[in-house]
């Protein structure tokens, strides 16, 4: 998806090179880049962010010893925390990180693991986390180290990272959404005089229909966003 192909859209959906009172293409893309994308990836994010935190750099201290702060490595808003990953603190425990030889050896080595995994729900290094948003990372108990964190953020500015399988759903986002602002500018003045007369705007009714696209883009959005459930039964 590149910022070409989403001006090419609304211009073709809309018939018309859009200029004068309204918006030229610069304040198209940064209308979508400042309004869409926000909320476009509240619905459908990239969900490849990753970055990992150093806990004792100063940088990412907060007020509070067990809270830090996250900055994604572009700039880009965090939405929600994926996972984090701690080091592997089984061998503590009990676990055998050399693995097994032999298929005798197996019975033993998953029983170990077994133990060590449970004994470490209940030990102070079972590490648990909050995201506070816009940056906060809450981790329990306090934790020093590095760990790494996986996370869904804000698309690119420049509509890359947009999945092929929303791209449809994004530009129709970015019309609807470029049709309101258009509308809502034409609503200030009504009609134009022009050497062929006055031409009504209808401002009003840009903004219907582009509201009417959102409306029912987001009813299908928040279906495509809803968590899987897992039930288990027995």
């Amino acid at each position: 998806m590149t910022e070409q192909e989403v001006l090419a859209y609304i211009h073709n959906s809309l018939l018309t090179n859009i200029s004068g009172i309204e918006l030229s293409d610069d304040q198209i893309l940064e209308h979508i880049r400042t309004v869409v994308l926000p909320e476009f990836s509240h619905y459908i994010p990239d969900e490849h962010g990753r970055l990992v935190l150093d806990t004792e750099a100063e940088a990412v201290q907060t007020a509070h010893p067990n809270e830090y702060k996250l900055y994604d490595p572009e700039g880009r808003r965090i939405i929600s925390i994926n996972e984090v990953i701690f080091p592997d603190f089984d061998i503590m425990f009990g676990y055998n990180p050399i693995g097994i030889f032999n298929y005798e050896s197996i019975p033993n080595f998953e029983l170990e693991t077994s133990k060590a995994r449970a004994t470490r729900l209940y030990s102070l290094w079972n590490f648990t986390y909050d995201f506070i948003p816009p940056n906060i990372l809450r981790i329990m108990p306090q934790f020093q180290g590095t760990c790494t964190v996986l996370y869904n953020r804000e698309h690119a500015p420049d509509f890359s990272t947009i999945p092929i399988a929303y791209q449809r759903e994004f530009l129709e986002y970015c019309l609807g959404s470029v049709m309101v602002a258009i509308g809502r500018a034409r609503t200030r003045f009504g009609s134009v005089q022009t050497s062929f007369g006055e031409i009504q705007l209808n401002g009003s009714d840009w903004m219907s229909q582009g509201q009417d696209i959102l409306s029912n883009l987001k009813e299908k959005l928040e279906l495509i966003a809803l968590p899987s459930i897992e039930i288990d039964v027995g």
